[in-house]
């Protein structure tokens, strides 16, 4: 090792300084066991409460079972999706036993081919939802509001922007193809990359979830109990639930060492693949380094107290009991009296005890340890978790590609058959007669005579060694016309037909003499095949919206600066008013969005015509129109006029005539659609 060029000696200075160390700092401060039992915010040694957890992750492993058969079929369209398409397994013929399909044909001297068709559909899909998406859009029910829901759907598309759901949709709804089945999770926390608590919008994975089972509503209204499993870190597990010390090292003992040992003496992590989620273990993470967390969320009917309040139009669960809510109602009675209000017109409460469904969350380990327990926080008293399940035809879930798996493999089959029977037909074998052999010339120079471009076979034509003057023959012989590529050709058009992604969607060149018109209209009904797909989704995405809604209306308790990508929103609109948005009634309608390539492009037409036609001028345009100059240009326009203003006016203070350029005025007044000072054509508040 090469010595320092400093005058001391780093080694010896270690061996002085540690005598001399108080180590104790760096001993962990180990509670007792009634340390913690007495210092804990955690609920522990509550026999009662143990039970009731036990019993809720019992019910919630049972769900996860049943939703096996689910998984299976989500697993096998998964694999056809990613291309592994000869995976099912087969009884060996030969042995008796058990063997997959890939196996089985490479066994016979075969090649498996495959031909992913399912995925280049779907991408088709995927295209399609892109270019025609739809956007949320917040509606009061009262007309008087309607600025003010404004100001809402800018807040709203202000935190979808933060959690960039446009692309996470997009995974969202390709899941959808696969399985049938996707979900979001919105809820309230901090943003780590953006150093703020606001709103969150997670997709959930359907393979990790369960939920119970029994459900034949497409609208879901007979969910009840939903769930995921998280794996996540020791360091977080603390971070989020532990409140102090005794809290930090309880949770320790609950992931210590007993739980180790169960799950494994050997490290085992998780692989970047499908083996993550294909192999999971409701109780145990696949990866010995992670801590497993179970979420759930039941509904349970309480004995509540409803007041529904007419100055607010709302209707809230409260504390308060009857007599307490009767004084107030005394007060507003005073109160509105000495105004002069008539008794029927006061706006009295209305209260009632009644049983309400109202969720309830618990966060549990393996072992049904209480990480957190509690009521809803969020005051839609709903779960966080907006799911989609479809096509729930008696209970069945499944997607676009388990529709079309049965043409996917019989397109496999057929090709490996095409290339079986190409690959065992005579392809320019020689016939070489003995008689015809010429003289010193064995097989091999007869094989490589014959691959040659510009090869020279020869014969023997001698009379007495072949009489019958026989030459060497080259023999391809023709397959027998089975009738492979019909049927071939036959699955492709059923997979067309059954699919609805025909040719004309998917782009591909008309056939010559084809009418654009017929064309466009192929396309137009190759659209309508699949759009129940699309407005289910977009219709489970609203109900995502409107949670994302009254989770803003709960959480941002102050005004806040709200900005957003795009012109569909008023600049005037600059924050969200808390006040005013607290108790605004609301609705979600879905409208189409105008940042696809389709919708600006026709809305840049309609500006152009507009402004052909002197109905706008080239401010109005461009401050509307999506082209990338549009801003620019508007820079320069506003510099050219505030010039031409600061002209006028050092002109009008020397005294001198305001038009002293009357041509180029006049010229530049015509250019921003100001003829005489005033902008022509409509104008737009």
């Amino acid at each position: 090792m090469k010595k320092t060029n400093v005058d001391f000696n780093p080694d010896e200075l270690l061996r002085n300084k540690s005598k001399d160390i108080d180590f104790s700092q760096y001993m962990e401060k180990r509670l007792s066991q009634d340390q913690i039992k007495n210092s804990t915010t955690l609920i522990y040694n509550e026999p009662e409460m143990k039970r009731r957890a036990d019993d809720v992750l019992e019910q919630a492993r049972l769900y996860y079972d049943k939703l096996r058969p689910f998984r299976d079929r989500r697993k096998k369209c998964r694999d056809f999706y990613i291309g592994d398409h000869w995976n099912d397994t087969m009884i060996d013929p030969d042995t008796g036993g058990t063997i997959t399909m890939d196996a089985y044909i490479r066994k016979q001297n075969m090649i498996p081919i495959k031909q992913n068709m399912i995925r280049q559909h779907i991408k088709n899909l995927l295209g399609q939802f892109i270019e025609n998406d739809f956007k949320s859009i917040v509606v009061a029910r009262n007309r008087e509001d309607q600025k003010i829901s404004e100001m809402m759907s800018k807040t709203l598309e202000a935190a979808l922007q933060l959690n960039d759901t446009h692309m996470l949709d997009v995974s969202v709804i390709e899941e959808f193809f696969i399985s049938g089945a996707f979900g979001w999770k919105t809820h309230y926390g901090y943003h780590k990359d953006k150093n703020r608590d606001d709103l969150i919008i997670d997709s959930v994975h359907p393979a990790l979830m369960f939920f119970n089972t029994g459900i034949k509503d497409v609208r879901l209204k007979e969910l009840n109990f939903i769930g995921e499993i998280h794996d996540v870190p020791l360091s977080k597990v603390v971070g989020t639930f532990a409140k102090n010390e005794a809290d930090k090292q309880l949770i320790e003992q609950w992931y210590g060492k007993a739980s180790q040992s169960k799950r494994g003496n050997h490290y085992q992590s998780q692989s970047q693949d499908s083996d993550m989620i294909d192999n999971v273990d409701f109780y145990v993470p696949r990866d010995n380094d992670m801590c497993r967390v179970i979420e759930c969320w039941q509904e349970i009917s309480t004995y509540l107290m409803i007041v529904t309040d007419p100055m607010s139009g709302r209707a809230y669960q409260s504390e308060m009991d009857a007599e307490e809510l009767e004084e107030i109602n005394n007060q507003r009675y005073e109160q509105f009296s000495a105004q002069g209000v008539p008794e029927e017109n006061i706006p009295y409460l209305d209260y009632e005890m009644r049983y309400e469904d109202v969720f309830h969350f618990w966060f549990l380990t393996d072992n049904g340890d209480i990480l957190m327990h509690g009521e809803t926080p969020y005051e839609h008293e709903q779960s966080p978790y907006t799911l989609g399940l479809y096509p729930l035809v008696d209970g069945n879930i499944w997607g676009f590609a388990y529709d079309i798996l049965d043409q996917q493999i019989q397109i496999n089959r057929l090709l490996t058959s095409l290339d079986k029977i190409i690959g065992s037909s005579s392809k320019g074998a020689l016939l070489l007669p003995e008689e015809a052999r010429a003289d010193g010339w064995t097989n091999d120079d007869y094989a490589n005579e014959i691959s040659k471009s510009d090869g020279v076979v020869p014969y023997s034509a001698n009379a007495q060694k072949n009489p019958r003057g026989l030459k060497p023959e080259e023999m391809s012989a023709k397959n027998i016309n089975i009738g492979v590529i019909e049927l071939l050709q036959t699955q492709m058009s059923l997979l067309e037909q059954i699919s609805g992604v025909t040719s004309a969607i998917q782009g591909q060149k008309a056939s010559s003499g084809t009418p654009l018109g017929m064309y466009q209209l192929q396309t137009s009904n190759a659209q309508i095949n699949n759009r129940v797909y699309f407005e289910f989704f977009f219709q489970r995405r609203s109900k995502r919206d409107l949670k994302a809604v009254k989770t803003i209306q709960q959480f941002y308790t102050d005004d806040r600066n709200i900005q957003v990508i795009g012109k569909d929103y008023s600049d005037d609109i600059q924050y969200y008013e808390a006040a005013k948005g607290r108790d605004l009634d609301v609705m979600i309608s879905m409208g189409r969005a105008t940042n696809t390539p389709v919708m600006r492009q026709i809305q840049d037409d309609v500006l152009l015509k507009f402004l052909d036609q002197g109905l706008i001028d080239l401010g109005i345009f461009t401050e509307l129109t999506s082209m990338p100059f549009a801003d620019k240009l508007s820079e320069t326009i506003n510099r050219k006029q505030q010039e031409l203003e600061q002209a006028q006016q050092m002109a009008a203070a020397q005294g001198m005539p305001t038009e002293a350029n009357p041509e180029g005025m006049a010229a530049l007044q015509q250019q921003m659609g100001m003829p005489g000072g005033k902008a022509q054509g409509l104008q737009l508040n």
